[in-house]
């Protein structure tokens, strides 16, 4: 998986995806384009880091140096980004994977699809 060079074939947009929303994120797992991290703490501590190295990474992705009690604040104000209309989004999406699957099954086609996609989190450095 190439990101947006995928659509555009522009080399220039090589590992480049599009950044979902927050909202919720806290109940959104598997995290990055690839699922590859379980939970936000993965996610943060990731990014700690200053994610992986590689030809095309960013050059603004950098380490946070963060302190164990900034990451955990961290954590806890992502956890505040759940709505309190979570039971009304998973009965939303529990209806749509149902009609899809529905609509799949009547036309004979198996379509693979996922309930959530994973979630990149995009994190800047704090000055």
């Amino acid at each position: 998986m190439l990101g947006r060079y995928e659509v555009t074939l522009d080399p220039a947009d090589s590992w480049a995806y599009r950044t979902p929303t927050l909202r919720n994120i806290a109940l959104t797992e598997p995290y990055m384009h690839d699922g590859s991290l379980a939970t936000l703490q993965q996610v943060i501590d990731f990014y700690d880091r200053g994610g992986i190295d590689n030809p095309h990474k960013d050059p603004r992705l950098r380490p946070l140096h963060l302190t164990p009690a900034e990451m955990k604040q961290l954590a806890a104000f992502l956890g505040t980004l759940t709505g309190d209309n979570v039971k009304e989004l998973e009965g939303n999406r529990s209806r749509r994977a149902h009609q899809s699957k529905d609509s799949r099954h009547r036309s004979g086609r198996s379509i693979q699809t996922h309930a959530s996609a994973p979630l990149i989190l995009s994190l800047s450095s704090v000055a």
